[in-house]
């Protein structure tokens, strides 16, 4: 049943992403909107944990950059020009 669900979770995921694209949306709403259907769907699948869609939106703010954000204006930038 959990490959059942997972496959059901993916094809779902690549259709909304793929639709989104189709709108001409930068990556960054393809993100979101991405965030957003999987949460729903973490719901909608498994109702009773929701756990994981707290660690979804966790792993997704690490993972696009909460250092990004938080260092634009910092004076200690890395640069790799010499």
């Amino acid at each position: 049943m959990k490959w059942g669900t997972s496959a059901i979770m993916a094809v779902v995921m690549v259709g909304a992403v793929l639709l989104l694209q189709a709108f001409g949306l930068s990556v960054t709403y393809l993100i979101f909107g991405a965030l957003a259907v999987a949460l729903a769907l973490c719901w909608i699948l498994n109702p009773l944990r929701p756990g994981g869609g707290g660690a979804l939106i966790h792993d997704v703010i690490i993972t696009m950059g909460s250092l990004p954000f938080s260092t634009r204006n910092s004076p200690w930038r890395w640069s790799c020009e010499s």
